[in-house]
C-alpha cells in the first residue's frame, strides 16, 4: 500500500464525523448566516430588490425615501430599518401608528439607529413595528 489509500481516508473520514465540522465550519465561513443587511440608495433600488415583496419593508414606505437600511433575521423574523427624506417632505406616520408608551429595546438595528433609540420621544406603535423620527431626522423603526 502506498502513503495515500484515498477508500480508507473516505471511511475514516466518515465514521469520525469530520465531515460535519467541515461543513459546518464552511457555512460559518462562507456568509451563510441568517441575519442579512441591505442598503438602498432609493425605494426604487429596494422595490427591484423585493425588499416589499419578502416583507422586510412595509408598503407605508414613502416613495421619496432615501438612504435606506435594512436589517432582517430569517430565524427569528425580527427586521429594522432607517430611512431618510427629503429635506422639504415631513414624515406623516401611518394611519394604524399611534403613541406608545410601552416601548421594547430593539433586538435588531440598523447601523443609523443612534444609541438609546427605545428612549426617545415620540415613538409610535405601527403594528408590529415601533416607529421613530430621529434626531438627525432619520426614520427608524424596529420589530415589537
Amino acid at each position: 500500500m502506498g502513503c495515500f489509500d484515498g477508500k480508507r481516508l473516505i471511511l475514516v473520514w466518515k465514521q469520525t464525523g469530520l465531515w460535519a465540522v467541515l461543513i459546518g465550519s464552511s457555512l460559518l465561513l462562507s456568509g451563510c448566516f441568517l441575519t442579512r443587511y441591505e442598503v438602498y440608495a432609493t425605494y426604487d433600488d429596494a422595490k427591484l430588490d423585493g425588499a416589499f415583496e419578502r416583507g422586510w419593508l412595509p408598503e407605508w414606505l414613502p416613495q421619496s425615501a432615501s438612504e435606506i437600511h435594512e436589517a432582517h433575521d430569517l430565524d427569528s423574523n425580527q427586521r429594522a430599518f432607517s430611512f431618510r427624506l427629503p429635506d422639504h417632505v415631513k414624515f406623516m406616520f401611518p394611519e394604524i401608528c399611534g403613541l406608545s408608551d410601552d416601548v421594547l429595546k430593539p433586538r435588531m438595528r440598523t447601523k443609523m439607529f443612534p444609541d438609546g433609540i427605545e428612549s426617545l420621544r415620540g415613538i409610535q406603535a405601527c403594528k408590529r413595528l415601533f416607529v421613530v423620527v430621529g434626531p438627525s431626522g432619520m426614520i427608524h423603526a424596529w420589530g415589537r
